[in-house]
């Protein structure tokens, strides 16, 4: 034999499976957002962080120096003492007198 339905029983019913699908679709959206929010700040952390130099082992740089490898502008560097014997230091610059032309352009 059939039972009787109570309509308010099942509006009830209803309403509270409507309220539950509500409130999972909220914590959802909640859930995702969150998440891309911290992917945002994981992205802004890598592209805000400053780059660290590569470390190298203070042994390598001396053997470099040592085997003349090392570079300065693009040419080799020379010993102080072979630098100043084979060129007479520059002579020092003379001061312009007060009054005196000094040859440059300097008007816009």
């Amino acid at each position: 034999m059939p039972q009787p339905i109570d309509m308010q029983t099942e509006l009830g019913r209803t309403m509270a499976a409507e309220r539950i699908q509500d409130a999972s679709a909220r914590a959802a959206l909640l859930a995702q957002q969150r998440a891309q929010l911290e992917e945002d700040k994981v992205r802004v952390a890598q592209q805000t962080q400053v780059g660290q130099a590569e470390q190298t082992d203070d042994r390598e740089v001396r053997e470099r120096e040592e085997h003349g490898e090392g570079q300065e502008r693009g040419r080799k560097r020379k010993p102080a003492a072979q630098a100043s014997a084979e060129s007479p230091p520059p002579a020092p610059r003379k001061a312009l007198e007060p009054g005196a032309e000094h040859g440059f352009d300097v008007s816009v």
